[in-house]
């Protein structure tokens, strides 16, 4: 007997096809869904902490080497010092610095301009220095983009006289998104390696309870930042000599900031409704959103599922857009289960328009429906996850609404209204026929001539 046709006697008996044993890689589970538990229940998910400045773009007011120096030409890849080295992969033996063009006045502000591509909830801002840190720096932030810019974070010796601010402020729930101003981060030396670091939620009261927040959450979120170098350390300390009076005149003394990595560590922004972002055919940066939730920073329900509003996952309740819990006649139209298609779960009549439960004289929870008789119908265990949380408006209607008022009377339960329907339906679920049109009940509720009458099927 040949190799090959003993391992395949060996193989049979355990039931293993021999592509499984030669390659033990033919079969792999799909990895589990962190926005979901074991039990397929939704949970708070979130992307992973990343430098959301790496690799990316950085506008700079100043670069040198235009025209060329002694020390930088643009022209030079030797010699060059563009701002990609800000957010370029950095070594302790490779450091690449971005450099300013030499400056002989001061003060003369200089920007550094960051684009994250995307809403991201930052946690720290960091710059490390190639050359003296400056004597007075701002940190800024955009939540649109660019368009119009709110201050993060002022560093200066002088706050008061640079920036109008007190040093070492006290932060309380009053002010929590109040930019501070502090004289730390602002020594000249070291003259080289010096770091500037800002962290959104040191000393900010809510940090610990910023599930519930929202102060915070918008204090956090950011689409660009940009830093900005208002002054330089006094020349006589660079020089030796005095070249700069009380005033900050200017001088002839030549100075220049350079900076090694800029880094803006953080979350992509999508409200724990997403554990990952992805590029969209456009080639934009956007949530891979779940929990029935859409949108750049899954910020809104998907269609049909507006039964209650949207809100921000925790780490105590996931908050999934969920569609309406249905007290009406419905089908239970599950994948592959013939026998359930046609199975009528709760009937009631025009009545089921209104919002509460209680007045059909039967219990319901989301995804299950109970019949007044023994029988109880569980829908969530025949329907997959995504069928069973979509508004249900009977196949008569292809939009929903959330109605607040609905929603407050259901005991904040349900809230969907089917809007536009068809078929001569009506109702908040098109669950019954509008007036001059009758049921004709040897057809399901879904069905678009359910409703009979002398008019015309719309």
């Amino acid at each position: 007997m040949d190799l090959l046709s003993l391992l395949w006697l060996l193989l049979t008996p355990c039931g293993l096809d021999l592509s499984q044993a030669v390659n033990p890689f033919a079969v792999q589970q799909t990895p589990p869904d962190p926005c979901y538990d074991e039990k397929g229940a939704p949970r708070r998910c979130i992307p992973e902490f990343v430098n959301a400045a790496f690799g990316k773009e950085v506008h700079a007011s100043s670069t040198c080497g235009k025209p060329p120096s002694r020390h930088c030409d643009a022209s030079d890849p030797r010699k060059a010092h563009p701002a990609s080295y800000l957010t370029d992969l950095n070594t302790a033996a490779n450091m690449t610095c971005w450099r300013s063009e030499t400056l002989h006045h001061s003060p003369q502000n200089i920007t550094l301009t960051l684009s994250l591509g995307k809403k991201f909830e930052v946690i720290y801002v960091s710059l490390q220095f190639c050359s003296p840190r400056p004597e007075s720096a701002a940190v800024f932030k955009s939540m649109d983009y660019g368009k119009t810019w709110v201050p993060y974070q002022y560093y200066s010796s002088q706050c008061r006289k640079i920036y109008g601010k007190p040093n070492k402020a006290t932060v309380t729930k009053q002010n929590e998104q109040e930019a501070l101003c502090t004289d730390g981060h602002t020594d000249l030396y070291p003259l080289t390696g010096g770091l500037i670091a800002f962290s959104t939620l040191d000393g900010r009261p809510s940090a610990q309870d910023f599930d519930n927040s929202p102060v915070l959450q918008d204090w956090v979120t950011a689409t660009d930042i940009r830093v900005i170098f208002s002054r330089p350390h006094l020349f006589r300390e660079l020089a030796g000599r005095d070249h700069e009076d009380e005033d900050g005149g200017a001088s002839s003394a030549a100075y220049s900031y350079a900076v090694g990595e800029f880094q803006v560590g953080g979350r992509c922004k999508c409200n724990g409704h997403a554990s990952r972002c992805v590029k969209d055919k456009e080639g934009k940066l956007v949530c891979d959103c779940k929990h029935n939730t859409e949108g750049p920073e899954c910020d809104r329900c998907k269609p049909f599922h507006y039964d209650r509003p949207w809100q921000r996952a925790t780490a105590r309740e996931a908050n999934e857009c969920l569609g309406c819990v249905v007290f009406e006649i419905t089908t239970c139209q599950a994948p592959k289960q013939p026998a359930w298609e046609k199975r009528q779960v709760v009937s009631a009549g025009p009545e089921a328009d209104d919002v509460v439960g209680a007045e059909l004289g039967v219990r319901s929870r989301q995804g299950q429906r109970e019949l007044p008789g023994p029988e109880a119908i569980d829908v969530a265990e025949h329907q997959p996850r995504s069928a069973r949380s979509a508004c249900n408006c009977n196949l008569h209607a292809r939009r929903c609404r959330f109605n607040m008022e609905l929603y407050k009377l259901s005991g904040r339960k349900s809230g969907g209204v089917c809007l536009n329907c068809r078929h001569n339906t009506a109702g908040r679920h098109c669950h019954y026929c509008k007036e001059g049109f009758y049921r004709d009940m040897s057809k399901s509720i879904t069905d678009r001539k359910a409703c009979k009458g002398k008019g015309v099927i719309s």
